[in-house]
């Protein structure tokens, strides 16, 4: 009789996983330059207001709330020569390129604004395709209990793709803004084809089945998982995603601002200190995303995430109760850290609440959950902040939003990582 118990199990390829993380990058470089340069052509070309040019810029997240769980759902039911989520990874960069580039081009000759208004919704749109494809294509070339690690490997290359783009394609941006976005373009193309020509999705996702659903397509039905009775843990981690995502970026919108205008500080350098503990903040994500996803696998997963919640309560309560801004950079270097612990492990979890058939679909819940979050968090820190006449109120809201988050992690009861 065959002794199962020595069957080898299969292990993650990380050298693929590096490779789909192109995809990744290619998506970070895209927003780094986007979320920097379009507020400054719409204005400075175009002479949009404030008002104007924060509706362009909410764009993406808008048409992310939808595309993105709906793009996942969808990925589950296609089945092409290149794979499920081949099509949409591949068709994502290549279009997002393309029309990025246009973007540049339209305002370089100065074309009436609906010409650049369309290449940007085409644009955010097809970036908006590929994110969940991706994502969900790490987990079907991964075992789950090699997920968090996997998807930490992820978020480097997210991170990688950001610093790239800031601190070289940015740079080239600022002085050419045509060459930048050209030079953008080509990254994101020459991922897009890293991702395709290295990994053969229907040879390598051997831990999804190989059978196709052939029941029709339904989004109310792919929604309808989210309420099963078995799911209820998945909606207490959900919602702590949606809290931590505020806790975030509620601090990530306003704190430049609050430091320059209300820290007593002087402006310019009080905007300069802002923007050196973000980018520390970021640093310490990147440098910290892979341990954070190998402490996941070792204590399955929740452990890490609650302590990177509760550790960010004390962090930012450190900040609210402590005004004293040279020490801002050490608890935002940790700040990143503990992130890290959270947000590495959380997204394989979501992930693993579905089957082998249905990964998309639970990555989309993901990107539904944070997109929400990511829409909500500037409008409620803005008006908390009209309403008490000053900035400083999004670090007890941050606060707020983490103890909600870590409160909402402690409700899910079953971690899905065993096969």
């Amino acid at each position: 009789m065959e002794d199962r118990s020595n069957a080898v199990k299969p292990k993650a390829n990380y050298k693929k996983v590096f490779l789909l993380g192109m995809s990744s990058f290619s998506d970070q470089l895209f927003w780094g330059i986007y979320n920097t340069d379009i507020p400054i052509i719409v204005q400075t070309v175009y002479h949009l207001s404030n008002t104007l040019t924060g509706w362009v810029m909410n764009i993406d997240n808008i048409l992310g709330l939808f595309l993105l769980p709906l793009v996942g759902m969808l990925s589950d039911r296609t089945n092409t020569k290149i794979g499920k989520r081949m099509p949409y990874i591949l068709g994502g960069l290549l279009g997002g390129a393309f029309f990025f580039f246009l973007i540049s081009l339209f305002a370089h000759f100065e074309l009436p604004f609906i010409y650049v208004f369309l290449a940007i919704f085409f644009a955010v749109s097809a970036m908006s395709v590929q994110r969940s494809p991706t994502i969900a294509l790490m987990a079907d070339i991964t075992p789950k209990e090699d997920r968090a690690p996997a998807n930490s490997i992820m978020n480097l290359m997210t991170g990688i793709g950001g610093i790239f783009g800031i601190l070289v394609v940015g740079m080239i941006s600022s002085i050419n803004r045509l060459l930048g976005f050209f030079v953008a373009s080509i990254f994101i193309v020459i991922g897009a084809f890293a991702v395709f020509f290295s990994i053969n999705e229907k040879r390598d996702a051997k831990y999804r089945s190989e059978t196709d659903s052939e029941e029709p397509f339904s989004v109310l039905k792919s929604f309808g998982f989210l309420f099963k009775k078995e799911n209820t843990s998945l909606l207490f981690l959900l919602f702590a995603v949606a809290f931590g995502w505020i806790g975030v970026n509620t601090v990530e919108t306003f704190y430049t601002a609050y430091m320059s205008m209300e820290s007593g500080l002087q402006a310019t350098i009080g905007e300069q200190m802002a923007k050196l503990n973000l980018s520390i903040f970021f640093i310490a994500f990147i440098a910290f995303s892979v341990p954070a996803g190998f402490l996941g696998k070792k204590y399955r997963r929740k452990l890490p995430m609650l302590v990177g919640l509760l550790g960010l309560v004390f962090v930012f309560g450190i900040v609210v109760f402590v005004k004293n801004y040279s020490i801002h950079k050490y608890l935002f270097a940790l700040g990143g850290i503990l992130w890290d612990l959270f947000i590495v492990n959380a997204i394989p979890t979501v992930i693993d609440f579905g089957t082998s058939e249905t990964q998309g679909t639970y990555t989309g819940f993901y990107y539904l959950f944070s997109q929400t979050a990511n829409i909500i968090a500037p409008v409620l820190a803005g008006s908390l902040a009209d309403v008490f006449k000053t900035k400083f109120v999004i670090f007890p809201v941050s606060v707020f939003a983490f103890i909600i988050s870590f409160t909402s992690l402690i409700f899910m009861r079953r971690v899905p990582i065993k096969d």
